[in-house]
């Protein structure tokens, strides 16, 4: 192999690096992945993947001359429609339907911002995945309404700040401030609701349950700069969306003394069979959020409603710690049986299921807690309880990997 060569394969590389994780990817898929590419272009590479640098470390034969990238990168949201035609390129380079400048060109000619969805349709999904939320923790018809209204005026904001760099840092401030403020007028003025889990589900999409998880993940697999990173970040969304609700509620509650006591006396209620149909239509809008195909929809829901059903049915028997456990193991290995039948990425399954069950929402109750001292589902949330149902969660993946492993990468 030439100078030539060999410098072209290894731009290649890092190009795709770069594009996964811009698509969302954890950190040891990505380097699992880069390392396979690798083989299959006959360069040796080494990586390292942290949610704001990525390190490339290329050679030929001899460790000791090493061609080295580094890029400053910033935390990226998921985009699993891009990560599979990206994961389907290098499967037709690997089975010789592509040679190598077929593929280079095929990638590059890759719309970053191409989306399976319009912005209306993934207007719509985050207003239903707020409504889903609710509706899973109230049976108060109101305040699944208001929260599908609210977050409507959260996605066009952050919409708005995503394309600037001024606003971007702040965006989760500013779209629970004005969720808080929402929800504090739209109590003073009559409406029956809870006002705080208005809020939490108006910004449910910008809550970092499946980060942390992930983050706790990488870390029990000993990425540790990565997962440490990831968690840390988690935390500080977790702590900018709390602090920005706190800020909107009580500036209104200041000006707009709120009404008393929360009752649904009088007022519209849910169905009690209300569960399982929510959770196929919060699966559904997770759908368009992550930009998956639609012909992947069936595995998606599958994957979440047996992770649900399956976490639901043993908590309810041996305990929420135990649930947690047997949710995420049902769903590591049916992800990985769909990479391993499909040849596509476990992750577009396995990230739907995960988000069915993550306790992001319950670290930020324990927040509420611990400030209001109130409980807003009118139970006790302890961060020890939400801590171990995070560690369930991951012991559940990690044996789930360990006895049915996924062929694939990412």
């Amino acid at each position: 192999m030439n100078q030539d060569t060999y410098i072209a394969r290894t731009r290649f590389v890092s190009e795709v690096g770069l594009s996964l994780h811009a698509c969302g990817a954890t950190s040891q898929r990505i380097e699992r992945h880069l390392k396979s590419l690798c083989a299959l272009l006959e360069v040796h590479g080494t990586f390292l993947s942290t949610p704001t640098s990525f390190t490339f470390c290329y050679c030929l034969d001899d460790p000791t001359e090493q061609r080295v990238q580094i890029e400053r990168i910033e935390p990226s949201d998921g985009d699993l429609g891009r990560l599979e035609i990206i994961d389907a390129l290098v499967n037709r380079f690997e089975s010789h339907e592509l040679d190598f400048e077929e593929m280079c060109v095929a990638f590059r000619a890759l719309d970053p911002q191409q989306s399976y969805y319009g912005k209306w349709m993934q207007a719509v999904a985050w207003g239903v995945l707020s409504v889903s939320f609710a509706g899973l923790f109230t049976v108060v018809l109101s305040d699944c309404i208001a929260a599908g209204g609210i977050s409507l005026l959260v996605f066009l904001l952050a919409q708005i700040g995503g394309k600037s760099q001024r606003l971007e840092p702040v965006i989760e401030i500013i779209v629970s401030i004005v969720a808080g403020v929402c929800a504090a007028v739209l109590g003073w003025m009559g409406f029956v609701m809870n006002v705080p889990l208005v809020v939490l589900s108006s910004v449910i999409a910008f809550i970092p349950g499946l980060s942390l998880t992930v983050a706790l993940s990488e870390i029990a697999e000993r990425a540790l700069v990565s997962g440490t990173s990831k968690l840390v970040h988690a935390l500080m969304g977790l702590c900018k969306l709390y602090v920005g609700a706190l800020l909107g509620v009580g500036v209104i509650s200041i000006i707009l003394p709120l009404s008393g006591a929360f009752e649904t006396e009088g007022v519209m209620l849910l169905p009690e069979w209300k569960t399982m149909p929510l959770v196929v239509f919060l699966s559904l809008s997770l759908t368009l959020i992550f930009n998956i195909r639609p012909k992947l929809a069936a595995w998606c829901l599958a994957a979440s409603l047996l992770g649900f059903s399956t976490a639901q049915w043993a908590s309810g028997n041996l305990g929420v710690a135990a649930g947690m456990f047997l949710g995420a193991f049902v769903v590591g290995t049916f992800s990985n049986g769909f990479a391993n039948r499909t040849n596509r990425p476990a992750s577009i399954v396995l990230t739907q299921g995960l988000i069915v069950l993550v306790p992001g929402s319950a670290s930020y109750m324990v927040l509420d807690s611990w400030i209001t001292g109130q409980n807003m589902l009118g139970k006790v949330t302890s961060m020890h309880e939400a801590f171990l149902t995070f560690i369930s969660l991951v012991i559940g993946l990690l044996l789930a990997n360990a006895i049915l492993p996924s062929r694939k990468a990412l």
